[in-house]
C-alpha cells in the first residue's frame, strides 16, 4: 500500500470517529434538553399547586358534649373551618375529608390517567356557599358546531372535582360547560356525573379512585355535542313551549294562569322571555328550549350566577330542563 492510500485511510478513520463523537454529543444534548423541559414542567405544576394549597382551609369535626355532667352526649358534631366559618351540623358517623387531602387525590388521579388532555397548571379552586362546598376544576378543551340558525355554538368544557362539608354535598366529579355565545354555564348532564359518595371515613377513601371516571367524562364531551346537534333538529310547538315553561315554574299544565300566584307567574314570564331570546339565537327547537332555561338560571333568576347553577336551586332547574328536552327526542 502506497503512502497516499495510508494517509487516506487514516483521514477516513479520523472523520468517522469525529462523526461518531458528534452524534453521541447531539444525543446527550437532546436528552439533557428533554430532561430540563420535563423538570421545568414539573416545577410549574408544583408552583401552581403550591398557590392553590395556600388558598384552601382546614376542616374540624367537633363533637358536641352534653351541657351537664352525667348527661348523655348527643350523637352530633359541628363542622368548622380553621378560620372560624360554620359549615354545618352532622351525626357522629360523619367524617370530613380535608381539602388538602382531596386536592392530593385529584392530582394523583389526574396524573394516573397518563393523558395529555389534562394540564394541572390550569387547575383552579373555587369555594361556594361560604366554603360549604369546594370545586377543583380542570379544562377539557373547547367544542364547536353550527346550529339551525347558522350560529356557531362554541363551548369551553371542564371537569369538576367537588366535595362538601357539614352534610351539604357528596364527593363527586362531573362535567361543566360554558357557552360562549351567551355566557351560559351549566353542570354536566345526569349521565356525566359520577362517583357520588357520602362522607364517612370508608366512603371518602372509595370516592377518591377517580382515574376511570375522569377518562370517561373526558370522552363524553363528543357525545354531548352530538346530543345537542340532535336536539337542534327537533322543532317545538307553542304547546310544548308553554308546557316546558310551566313545568320549570312548577305550574300545573291545566291550571288557569289567572289563578297562578304572582311569584310563579313572574318566573313563567321570565322563562318565556329567556326562551324567546335563545330562539332568536338558536332556533325554535328543543335545543333552544334548553338554552332558554340556562339563560334564565344564569342571567335572570333571583340569585342567578355560577354558584346558583352549581350548588343552589339553579342546578335543579337546569337538570329538569335537561330531562324535559331529552324526552322530546
Amino acid at each position: 500500500m502506497n503512502l497516499d492510500n495510508i494517509l487516506d485511510n487514516i483521514l477516513d478513520n479520523v472523520n468517522k470517529e469525529n462523526e461518531t463523537e458528534k452524534e453521541s454529543k447531539e444525543v446527550t444534548e437532546n436528552e439533557e434538553v428533554a430532561e430540563n423541559e420535563e423538570v421545568t414542567e414539573d416545577d410549574e405544576v408544583t408552583e401552581h399547586l403550591k398557590g392553590i394549597r395556600e388558598q384552601i382551609f382546614e376542616v374540624h369535626d367537633i363533637a358536641i358534649d352534653a351541657p351537664f355532667e352525667n348527661f348523655e352526649n348527643p350523637k352530633t358534631q359541628v363542622i368548622y373551618t380553621n378560620d372560624g366559618r360554620y359549615l354545618g351540623t352532622c351525626g357522629d358517623k360523619y367524617k370530613s375529608i380535608q381539602p388538602s387531602t382531596f386536592l392530593d387525590q385529584v392530582v394523583q388521579s389526574v396524573e394516573g390517567c397518563g393523558s395529555d388532555k389534562f394540564d394541572l397548571t390550569k387547575l383552579t379552586y373555587k369555594e361556594v356557599k361560604n366554603g360549604c362546598e369546594i370545586i377543583f376544576r380542570l379544562p377539557l378543551g373547547n367544542s364547536t358546531w353550527v346550529n339551525r340558525n347558522g350560529k356557531s355554538e362554541d363551548r369551553q368544557n371542564f371537569i369538576d372535582f367537588r366535595t362538601g362539608f357539614g352534610g351539604t354535598a357528596r364527593t363527586q366529579i362531573s362535567t361543566y360547560e360554558y357557552r360562549l355565545i351567551c355566557s351560559n354555564g351549566m353542570m354536566g348532564w345526569a349521565e356525566q356525573s359520577m362517583l357520588q359518595a357520602k362522607h364517612t371515613e370508608r366512603m371518602n377513601a372509595k370516592a377518591l379512585l377517580f382515574c376511570q371516571a375522569i377518562l370517561h367524562l373526558a370522552e363524553s364531551i363528543d357525545d354531548t355535542t352530538e346530543l345537542y346537534k340532535h336536539l337542534d333538529k327537533v322543532s317545538v310547538t307553542d304547546k310544548e313551549i308553554d308546557a316546558f315553561a310551566r313545568k320549570l315554574s312548577k305550574i300545573n299544565l291545566t291550571e288557569d294562569m289567572d289563578k297562578v300566584s304572582t311569584r310563579k307567574t313572574n318566573i313563567y314570564n321570565s322563562l318565556r322571555e329567556s326562551i324567546a331570546i335563545e330562539f332568536a339565537r338558536s332556533g325554535t327547537s328543543a335545543y333552544g328550549l334548553l338554552q332558554g332555561a340556562t339563560h334564565f338560571t344564569n342571567h335572570v333568576a333571583s340569585g342567578h350566577g355560577e354558584e346558583y347553577i352549581l350548588a343552589r336551586s339553579g342546578a335543579k332547574t337546569n337538570a329538569l330542563a335537561q330531562s324535559l328536552v331529552t324526552a322530546m327526542v
